[in-house]
């Protein structure tokens, strides 16, 4: 969803079409079950579909206040949150919605959880609520030094993510803490692989890496550009890109990196250092935002102006070819089998079937 009205809609990830009835709202957050659909949006808008989105229509939210967060345990349990402390819930698929009490003023950004006895709420001002029935929401403290943007829950992990570089986790016993990462800035991407083991890559260079027994730490990357997309093949290559062609590869599992050198005026800033990065020659200068590596030493990286870049040798070799496009693009992401997607300004979704 976007602005204008704009919802688009693929039961198949391939086309994509335009859906009726969401007129000129903007739309900031998406639900659905399959069946039950819910956008909300800018001036308190719902839209509620019963056919998986392809219809819409308007119903009463009983707010003006915009909205920025939607979800659902399923189509009889659905929350939305949204500016000034605003909490709506509907018991009857969407169709109805009822405004409660306020129990905090803060600008609500993500709504997640279990189900109606367990449903957690997360903001500005470093703002977690807590509801155990549903209807009343109490705060806890979060332990994070500002906003939250960003939720996940999943069986008995609880974490919020947000300004900078916080990661906050809920243990069982409804204590919240601030988990050591070693950044400040805005963290821009993340990968998440097996035993849970991750990384993650933002501003100022930063990338830290996920371990078990000292929690996010900091990885020496070398630059100081912002980076943009972080990406793995499952076992120990990591790819990183951003600002200004820069393209860094780790084959220890994140410990280490080399810098690829993907232009002729080079990627670093004055006082960067890259001991243990290796330069690629890419020779393009061009930002590049997204990378993706396949289980089987096949990797894609794209970036603006149309580019595409093309491995086979999991990252040591990069080659660029046609995309068919000038947009800029911001997002890849493949299958493995010979199947890839790309996604960029302007509404570009291009697809690709022989890897």
């Amino acid at each position: 969803g976007g602005v204008e009205g704009v919802v688009l809609r693929a039961r198949d990830g391939e086309a994509f079409t335009a859906t009726t009835g969401a007129g000129g709202a903007e739309v900031t957050g998406l639900w659905t079950d399959g069946t039950t659909a819910i956008a909300v949006g800018r001036n308190g808008i719902v839209l509620r579909s019963a056919d998986g989105g392809a219809r819409w229509s308007r119903v009463e939210s009983g707010t003006q206040r915009t909205l920025t967060g939607v979800w659902g345990s399923g189509p009889d349990d659905l929350y939305a949150v949204g500016a000034g402390g605003t909490i709506l819930v509907s018991n009857d698929g969407g169709a109805r919605w009822t405004v409660l009490p306020r129990t905090a003023d803060d600008d609500l950004r993500a709504v997640a959880g279990r189900g109606r006895r367990d449903v957690y709420v997360v903001g500005t001002s470093a703002a977690v609520l807590h509801s155990r029935d549903g209807v009343q929401f109490l705060r806890e403290d979060s332990g994070a030094p500002a906003d939250l943007y960003g939720l996940a829950v999943r069986g008995d992990d609880v974490v919020a993510v947000g300004a900078r570089g916080s990661i906050t986790t809920r243990d069982p016993g409804g204590r919240w803490r601030l988990l050591p990462g070693g950044h400040r800035g805005t963290l821009h991407a993340v990968w998440r692989g097996p035993g849970g083991f991750a990384c993650a890559a933002g501003q100022g260079g930063a990338i830290l890496c996920r371990d078990a027994a000292l929690g996010w730490v900091p990885m020496p990357s070398g630059v100081r550009v912002n980076l943009a997309g972080i990406a793995s093949d499952g076992g120990d290559v990591f790819v990183a890109v951003g600002d200004y062609g820069t393209l860094l590869r780790s084959t220890d599992r994140g410990r280490s990196w080399a810098m690829l050198p993907t232009g002729e005026r080079g990627t670093l800033e004055p006082g960067d250092l890259s001991p243990t990065w290796a330069q690629l020659p890419t020779r393009e200068n061009k930002v590049l935002t997204s990378v993706w590596m396949g289980p089987r030493g096949d990797g894609l990286i794209v970036g603006r102006d149309g580019i595409v870049l093309r491995s086979t040798d999991r990252g040591a070799r990069w080659s660029r070819i046609q995309s068919g496009t000038t947009k800029g693009l911001s997002g890849v992401w493949a299958l493995g089998d010979g199947r890839a997607w790309a996604c960029g300004g302007a509404g570009t979704l291009l697809r690709s079937v022989d890897g």
